[in-house]
């Protein structure tokens, strides 16, 4: 059976979190435009320093403050090209946090988030839907929940 475009993305995201050196929560992240991936990024620490699998987390408020999130990372290596083009869409492991929702919405050309797993808090996902993004949840199944109406949604 010839899975949905959303299920291949987000198991591209699954597999890109496997990357992941923050042992407190493996996530990937990966930006589409035209259907097609054009970056992807995972939580860890910045270029050039120690991560926590080698020295540990360093928390603060029950998050770790060594690690760049995968949504960050994700979006900051889109190609300068596509950079500037609306309507790209986001897959991400687990629902961003308030930072990353920020991130997203100050990016200006993210229309769509997708999220397999809910976080802590979900408060930022109405965030985004009030800055008039899209925001759904990509079930295993892979039909997708509208998070603003709670409506299940076609897969394609």
């Amino acid at each position: 059976m010839r899975i949905s475009r959303h299920q291949l993305f987000m198991e591209i995201a699954h597999v890109v979190a496997k990357r992941s050196t923050c042992p407190r929560l493996n996530v990937g992240s990966v930006v589409v435009w035209d259907n097609r991936v054009v970056s992807i990024g995972y939580n860890g620490a910045p270029a050039g320093k120690p991560h926590c699998t080698e020295i540990g987390c360093k928390m603060q408020h029950g998050h770790c403050v060594s690690t760049i999130h995968a949504e960050v990372n994700a979006i900051a290596h889109v190609p300068i090209e596509i950079s500037k083009l609306p309507g790209k869409s986001i897959y991400i492991t687990n629902a961003p946090c308030s930072k990353c929702a920020q991130v997203i919405m100050n990016n200006g050309t993210i229309a769509r988030v997708f999220f397999g797993g809910a976080y802590q808090d979900t408060s930022p996902l109405g965030d985004l839907i009030n800055r008039g993004i899209y925001v759904y949840r990509v079930l295993p199944s892979g039909w997708l929940v509208d998070h603003e109406t709670n409506e299940v949604v076609d897969a394609e």
